[in-house]
């Protein structure tokens, strides 16, 4: 019985358990060494099943090293060089990841321009919108402080940023810094028609 029983285990040792790996095609080896053989069409199988990006760089680049440094005893001429296909498979796999990486940046400057917060229409006159700001930044106060405390560039910014006049245009920096100016008290609207925040407050 213990003979039978040692007989079966070294039988399913020796086939059984074992796997059969099945040998490349010789017309897929680019070329053998003593120690082993280069085939890219396996290395490019291997390389695609990584996921990490580094990982399959460094491994293509320590396979150049390997062919390069190997006793070659057999070259296959109806192949390319085994180091100039791993060489233009690196090539390729950074310019993919390049290209993605390009294209990743435009999606997420698309997805910022929607974010963007849609200019607001101003029904009355400019000149009304830019003494609002000329108020709070020049002749309001709070605490000894304007309400405002910016330049009149950050003003200007500001205005033809984020407002459209009423007839749907785009608000000409140049006019605001005008009207902003405190030596031109003529562009900014007379009394009657100014938005007096003063009595507001």
């Amino acid at each position: 019985m213990y003979n039978i029983i040692e007989k079966k285990r070294t039988e399913l040792q020796s086939s059984s358990v074992k796997e059969t790996k099945q040998s490349t095609p010789k017309r897929l080896i680019n070329a053998e060494s003593e120690d082993r053989y280069f085939s890219f069409f396996e290395i490019k199988h291997q390389v695609e099943k990584m996921e990490s990006f580094n990982d399959q760089i460094l491994f293509l680049n320590e396979e150049i090293f390997e062919y390069k440094q190997a006793d070659i005893i057999s070259i296959n001429n109806k192949l390319q060089a085994y180091d100039q296909q791993c060489a233009q498979f690196i090539e390729k796999l950074q310019t993919l990841r390049k290209m993605r990486s390009e294209i990743e940046k435009e999606k997420e400057l698309e997805l910022e321009k929607k974010l963007i917060t849609k200019k607001l229409k101003f029904n009355g006159n400019l000149n009304q919108l830019v003494d609002i700001f000329y108020q709070l930044s020049r002749e309001l106060f709070v605490d000894g402080k304007s309400f405002i405390d910016a330049s009149n560039g950050e003003i200007v910014n500001m205005i033809v940023n984020n407002f459209i006049d009423k007839d749907n245009n785009e608000i000409s920096p140049q006019t605001v810094e005008t009207i902003l100016k405190p030596s031109r008290g003529d562009k900014r609207p007379k009394t009657h028609k100014r938005i007096d925040l003063d009595n507001l407050l």
